[in-house]
């Protein structure tokens, strides 16, 4: 619990993160199998992942960082 709070901050601190109810949960389950720092850099590069745009061959990770954001899909899961 302790290093998700820490990571958590870290991460707001970086993308100034307003709303954004997957990244906790994610973290969470990433802090199972990995060591704090490894899931630090996975959920970092998950949200520089959303942030950018992608090209239709990669994977979508799609991470919002406002409340404005939240429901919308741009990209490939627009059919979905």
């Amino acid at each position: 619990m302790d290093a998700a709070k820490r990571i958590l901050w870290v991460l707001n601190q970086q993308y100034h993160i307003e709303y954004s109810p997957l990244v906790p949960v994610i973290l969470s389950l990433l802090l199972i199998f990995l060591n704090e720092p490894e899931a630090y850099i996975v959920t970092r590069t998950l949200i520089e992942r959303s942030r950018k745009s992608n090209t239709e061959r990669e994977i979508r990770w799609h991470l919002t960082l406002r409340k404005v954001e939240f429901g919308k899909c741009g990209g490939p899961c627009k059919n979905v």
